[in-house]
């Protein structure tokens, strides 16, 4: 049994394929000899990959992106939440469902970039997505150290927050 909510994309889509799940508290059992049975389906996009896409543009001043056909399961856009105390301004617009599993559009747009918190209730909802809000200030510095000329990260202290010393480390290594 999970203490917590987690991402039950698979539980969502089973039903489509004519398997009857047993849910009972808090665990989900598939009844013994039920078969899936081959169904046409419209998949929507992937969550985690739109999250790429979105700290991107969160982190990117004058960004503005929509993304059409994404996964809006509720279990897996958690992401969502922390890019908005980041300061990116989100709206969704909800589409038809496939079968349990909602679908919509995200648009995603530039609006500062805060230091952001993800407590441990927060950590089930955006498991595959935390190496990508943690590059929402480290992966800019990273990448900048290939560029050929001067870069500047504004707003780089929020750093600290998840790694202090990150700056002090990467000059000591840069200088090599």
């Amino acid at each position: 049994m999970d203490p917590q909510l987690t991402r039950d994309h698979t539980e969502r889509a089973l039903p489509v394929f004519g398997v009857d799940l047993i849910r009972a508290n808090g665990t989900v059992r598939l009844p013994d000899g039920h078969r899936p049975r081959a169904a046409k389906v419209r998949v929507p996009g992937d969550a985690s990959s739109a999250a790429c896409w979105a700290v991107a543009t969160a982190a990117l001043p004058g960004s503005d992106v929509t993304l059409e056909d994404v996964g809006f399961n509720p279990t897996r856009i958690g992401f969502l939440s922390v890019l908005k105390r980041a300061g990116a301004q989100i709206d969704v617009a909800d589409g038809p469902a496939v079968g349990d599993e909602p679908i919509g559009a995200l648009r995603i747009r530039h609006g500062g970039v805060n230091a952001v918190e993800i407590g441990p209730a927060e950590v089930p909802g955006t498991i595959d997505e935390l190496p990508v809000l943690a590059a929402l200030a480290m992966a800019v510095a990273i990448a900048a150290l290939g560029a050929r000329g001067p870069s500047e990260i504004r707003h780089a202290d929020v750093v600290d927050v998840s790694y202090p010393g990150f700056f002090d480390i990467l000059t000591r290594i840069s200088a090599h």
